[in-house]
């Protein structure tokens, strides 16, 4: 077991290399939520200190650091969301009938993969897949 996990970095090195990849976001969070810049990490604040804040993190509904890790498309409170949603429901119970229901776009609605595909870039994968497709 301990030869598997060797090549596998752990404690501050992993901490590490997790904020390199998500500077940006972790910045903007940590002095939003703890009122600390980042570098404040290994000074001020102690490696383990930051894991456990960066867990709160993932938590909190708000931060850039749960919109990342739970891949949403934006970041939104709970708050936000509760509005979202109240106003989806009175926008749509107020409609005339026979029309289409209203939907606001939503902050928990997964980026969409295919959204920088073009038509002509989608028939051409198709047509690849057909080539290469045992079941055609």
């Amino acid at each position: 077991m301990a030869g598997e996990a060797a090549g596998i970095r752990g404690g501050s090195a992993a901490l590490l290399e997790l904020i390199e990849e998500h500077r940006p976001e972790f910045t903007f969070d940590f002095r939003r939520y703890f009122g600390m810049p980042l570098n404040a990490i290994g000074d001020t604040v102690a490696f383990g200190e930051a894991w456990l804040l960066l867990l709160e993190l993932r938590k909190e509904s708000g931060s850039h650091t749960h919109m990342l890790f739970h891949g949403l498309s934006q970041t939104a409170s709970l708050a936000d969301v509760a509005a979202i949603q109240h106003a989806e429901w009175y926008m749509n119970g107020h409609r005339k009938q026979n029309t289409p229901p209203i939907e606001l776009p939503k902050p928990w609605e997964r980026p969409d993969p295919n959204a920088d595909v073009t038509p002509e870039m989608r028939a051409e994968l198709e047509a690849q897949l057909e080539k290469r497709s045992a079941f055609r």
